[in-house]
């Protein structure tokens, strides 16, 4: 039960799912009485005295709050006691940024990406992907392991033209002939950056304990949603905005200033990447689809599409480590 204050005249109400809505003004206790929804689904309209008060949605806790700012009177006899409001204001009572904790939103993601166990269980992970870049399309399959290596070959029609890896110390990289060279140290940053974030194989819930720095920063209106926006800071200081949505509570976008690929245009860009198509593999979600846009021209960068995840598969011990 939750009590929200919109006014000094109050009336509280909590859903009995599949029942009934129960309001009690708390300027007068004796008051009481029994109304019964239109609906008990979220993301439905209360209807009562037959007027629609307001859309609700609150999907969460379904539990809705209503204001009764006034009411015209009472008339008490003695078997009977009326209440007259002449209107009600319904509101969500969704929580406001400011009142969900770091820690919350953080336990929540967990959950909703299929809960803690599920996701340490991830050991190794094999993703197979489609890039579609404007000048180029390319198949590519990405291997991630704790705690913290990474390697992508990238193949053009059938054929491997190029692989770049982090062994958990530096980068490399193969481009298509002749032997492996050492990644620049802008692209080693890159490869290591993206086996950190969450959505691999660590969780959102992991990267404290791994050295890295949190914190909520409020919220932000984007296409209708109002995200939770949390600001990530890895222990090299490379900062990105990730983007829950309360919806679902899965990172659905995320937002830095790089380069898209550092070694070919290294001018810094600021890029959002939104995740779709949520799929469970393993017990655990995966996005397999996402886009990559500069957030100043509206152009759109790069988009992947996931056409398999393995967890855990059995990979060479020196993957990570040579060509």
């Amino acid at each position: 039960m939750r009590l929200c204050a919109f006014r000094p005249s109050i009336v509280l109400i909590w859903h009995k799912p599949d029942s009934v809505y129960k309001i009690l003004l708390p300027t007068d206790r004796r008051i009481g009485r029994q109304l019964q929804p239109c609906t008990a689904a979220s993301g439905s309209r209360l209807i009562w005295s037959g007027r629609v008060a307001k859309e609700f949605y609150d999907s969460e806790s379904r539990q809705i709050c209503v204001s009764a700012p006034s009411y015209c009177g009472m008339t008490r006899t003695r078997k009977t006691l009326l209440v007259f409001l002449p209107t009600i204001f319904v509101a969500g009572c969704h929580e406001r940024s400011d009142s969900i904790s770091l820690d919350e939103i953080v336990e929540r993601n967990s959950d909703a990406m299929g809960g803690r166990a599920a996701i340490e269980a991830i050991q190794s992970i094999q993703i197979d992907l489609h890039i579609k870049d404007p000048s180029f399309e390319v198949d590519g399959t990405y291997y991630a392991t704790r705690p913290g290596k990474m390697r992508i070959d990238v193949r053009a029609e059938g054929k491997h033209v190029f692989t770049e890896a982090f062994d958990g110390q530096s980068g490399w990289q193969w481009e298509g002939k002749g032997e492996q060279k050492p990644a620049t140290e802008k692209a080693t940053a890159a490869l290591r950056h993206g086996v950190e974030l969450p959505g691999k194989v660590f969780g959102l819930h992991e990267l404290k304990a791994r050295g890295h720095r949190m914190k909520s920063i409020g919220r932000e209106q984007i296409d209708g949603v109002n995200y939770c926006v949390l600001q990530l800071i890895l222990n090299d200081g490379y900062a990105v905005s990730l983007y829950v949505d309360p919806n679902n509570w899965l990172v659905t976008r995320r937002r830095d200033v790089r380069p898209l690929h550092v070694d070919v245009d290294p001018t810094p860009t600021t890029i959002e990447q939104v995740s779709s198509d949520f799929r469970d593999v393993n017990g655990v979600k995966f996005p397999f689809a996402t886009t990559e846009t500069d957030v100043n021209t509206g152009k759109q960068l790069e988009s992947t599409v996931t056409k398999s995840v393995k967890i855990n598969p059995s990979l060479p011990p020196m993957l990570f480590d040579r060509f």
